[in-house]
């Protein structure tokens, strides 16, 4: 049994991480996908700019979605997405058991946002609601364009990660 660990596969430079990942899955099976001989994991936080590893890691998801699996009950990638928001495992909100404080690691996580929009700093929020996500929606939805005209339209989406004031 192999196994391979794909690291920041969104924020590759120099590689094309999905050529490197389909050429990798193939030397993981034989027979035609039948036999498994190792799993690979692929982990990233999204790139706060939209490049084309963005774009590649954001297709890797969408065909790693379980609930729509071939007749061969496998995802069109191979892989299960499996997401973990900031707020389920936040450095600091962990007690002794290992369990998260979520309500304040969420309120933390709010927080640094507030100060960041407060601020006027449109960029950095950006990237640290990509960064340390708390939906699925912020880990894609950002539009982190290079110029002022993309950030400027897709801003309205930080207006809707901000969580009810009973929080």
């Amino acid at each position: 049994s192999s196994d391979l660990l794909m690291d920041e596969f969104s924020k590759w430079k120099e590689a094309n991480p999905m050529d490197t990942y389909t050429t990798v899955k193939r030397s993981l099976t034989l027979g035609g996908n039948k036999i498994i001989y190792g799993k690979t994991f692929v982990l990233s936080t999204s790139d706060e700019k939209d490049s084309k590893s963005f774009m590649e890691w954001k297709s890797l998801w969408d065909t790693s979605d379980i609930s729509k699996r071939a007749e061969d009950g496998k995802t069109i990638s191979g892989l299960y997405r499996y997401p973990i928001f900031a707020y389920e495992g936040l450095e600091g909100f962990i007690d002794k058991y290992g369990n998260c404080d979520e309500d304040a690691a969420k309120k933390h996580l709010m927080m640094e946002r507030k100060k960041l929009e407060d601020a006027g700093d449109q960029q950095r929020l950006i990237a640290e609601i990509r960064q340390m996500p708390m939906s699925e929606e912020e880990m894609f939805g950002m539009g982190g364009g290079e110029d002022r005209k993309s950030t400027r339209l897709n801003s309205s989406h930080v207006k809707r990660s901000r969580m009810p004031s009973s929080a």
